[in-house]
């Protein structure tokens, strides 16, 4: 027996300076789940140039 569930995800990513944060909230349906983490450059880390956002959009396959 096989089952499919669709969840909703989204990806927040704050930059400020050299460190990074991500939220991600995830909808079952019948629960909602948050996380988050933070990510800081190293000392001897060089900037790279900024640079267009990418695009994103995710389809998926049916």
């Amino acid at each position: 027996m096989s089952h499919a569930a669709e969840w909703k995800v989204r990806l927040y990513l704050f930059e400020e300076d050299r460190t990074t944060k991500a939220r991600l909230e995830v909808d079952t349906g019948t629960n909602k789940l948050t996380g988050h983490g933070t990510a800081r450059c190293a000392p001897q880390d060089n900037d790279l140039p900024e640079r267009a956002e990418p695009d994103m959009s995710v389809r998926g396959r049916g």
